[in-house]
């Protein structure tokens, strides 16, 4: 069975799109779970406290479930002011996925492919 977990940071347009892409996770057979076989978030960079927040989140989901696929999206990834600490960070994720390419999540899940950014 494919189980996934999702965390999100900042505002309610990430909210909205997370929903989004649980729907689309769950259509593809995903199902809701705490043991979690993949980790979405779907993070913020609006301000220097939520790219930290952002950070630490990445780093908590990995230390928490270590063996799961854990893909990232949202303003932090692709940011181009992002931070030299921010930028270390690539190897924390399996999956970084461009803001704009949200809905396209799934396909690149299955495609297994490490980064697409």
């Amino acid at each position: 069975m494919k189980v996934f977990l999702t965390r999100y940071l900042g505002c309610r347009l990430n909210v909205a799109e997370l929903m989004d892409i649980e729907e689309e996770l769950e259509k593809s057979g995903w199902k809701r779970g705490d043991k979690p076989s993949l980790v979405v978030i779907n993070s913020c960079a609006v301000t220097r406290k939520a790219e930290k927040e952002t950070r630490q989140l990445i780093r908590k989901m990995r230390r928490e479930y270590s063996k799961a696929k854990l893909v990232v999206t949202g303003c932090f990834v692709g940011y181009d002011k992002l931070s030299e600490q921010a930028k270390k960070m690539k190897k924390e994720a399996d999956l970084w996925v461009l803001n704009k390419d949200k809905d396209k999540i799934e396909s690149y899940i299955k495609s297994n492919d490490r980064y697409k950014i």
